[in-house]
């Protein structure tokens, strides 16, 4: 949030605060400033004089919409911003999302003294008043003793823009009812932007949207340049990798010399700096001769016939496998065929 934006705006509602979004636009409430076409005095706390400016947009008072946008004059009192604001929402339901808001509340004010600003820190929960199209902003510190009865020490806060790390997402509207001082009605960004007029306005004056209406808790996937406060050092290669950013890996030469200042040069052994594959594959060429080669080699025919079979009876598998005695037939002992196929102490 940015303290040059900071506005301080009187209409026919009385005093209230502004946000400069960009041109010479500011984003006010319309219970402040009235009806479009309403004359206001806007000024920067803290600055030399006040200007006069137009109301070109106004929503609906103390309902949903309860917001304004006021074209402020040429004047020397008023330095408008280089660059439009940043427009966000809540897309989740994550408790306790981080906010703030900068304003000038009848609790800062003091007699004799110039208009003083206040800023404020709190929680927003999205799924609180979500039915209604609306944020409640729980504030961190202790509500303030205030012994004014029918008046809000908020008074002159409303109109004041709800930052939630650098994305404007939404405008304070009302101190909350039942709630001790301790919490404030925010008009949500999303319902402003929804309104088509509101967006003419804003594109007209200069306060266009940049990126159009930004997720406030993906923000950091997208935009590597904001980083959340207290962001812990990446522990993994994986966690150095962001969304939208191209890693470029230079490619890893074949030969990448290891020879250090220390080693001393030497003669160039046979075969170094070669994969192994080449050293070994000459080898595997002569003993293991291609499938094609093997198939296209003509068997030998001049052996005699019964060196053939016996050949080809050995390489048969045998019946009984491999014996302990290392013949194929199942047993250490070779077994002696008789003529008659009995043995001989069956007749003794």
């Amino acid at each position: 949030m940015e303290q040059g934006r900071l506005a301080a705006v009187t209409g026919a509602g009385g005093p209230g605060s502004g946000y400069a979004v960009g041109g010479r636009l500011v984003l006010t409430s319309a219970h402040v400033t009235g009806p479009a076409g309403t004359r206001v005095s806007v000024f920067h706390p803290g600055g030399t004089g006040s200007a006069s400016g137009t109301v070109v947009w106004a929503g609906r008072p103390k309902e949903r919409d309860d917001a304004a946008l006021v074209l402020v004059d040429d004047s020397p009192h008023w330095c408008p911003p280089a660059a439009p604001v940043r427009w966000g929402r809540l897309v989740t339901t994550r408790p306790s999302t981080a906010c703030e808001t900068w304003g000038a509340p009848d609790e800062a004010q003091r007699p004799r003294l110039a208009v003083e600003a206040e800023q404020l820190a709190g929680r927003i929960n999205p799924g609180t008043g979500f039915v209604n199209n609306q944020y409640v902003m729980d504030l961190d510190q202790h509500p303030p003793h205030w012994l004014a009865e029918d008046t809000s020490p908020w008074g002159g806060l409303s109109g004041a823009a709800v930052h939630c790390d650098g994305i404007v997402t939404g405008v304070v509207a009302a101190d909350r009812a039942h709630s001790a001082h301790g919490r404030l009605n925010v008009v949500p960004a999303y319902v402003l932007l929804h309104d088509p007029a509101f967006r003419t306005e804003l594109t007209q004056h200069g306060g266009g949207l940049i990126e159009g209406l930004e997720a406030v808790e993906f923000q950091y996937l997208t935009d590597p340049a904001h980083e959340p406060p207290g962001l812990r050092p990446p522990v993994t290669p994986a966690a150095l990798l962001e969304a939208g950013r191209q890693v470029d890996v230079p490619p890893v030469p074949r030969a990448v010399s290891h020879q250090g200042p220390r080693q001393r040069p030497g003669p160039r052994r046979p075969g170094a700096g070669r994969p192994h594959g080449a050293l070994v594959a000459p080898y595997l060429a002569r003993s293991h001769p291609p499938r094609d080669e093997r198939a296209a080699t003509p068997k030998r025919t001049d052996a005699p016939l019964w060196a053939r079979r016996a050949t080809a009876s050995s390489a048969r598998p045998s019946r009984w496998g491999r014996g302990r005695g290392g013949h194929a037939g199942g047993g250490g002992r070779r077994r002696s065929r008789r003529p008659c196929g009995r043995s001989r102490s069956r007749w003794r």
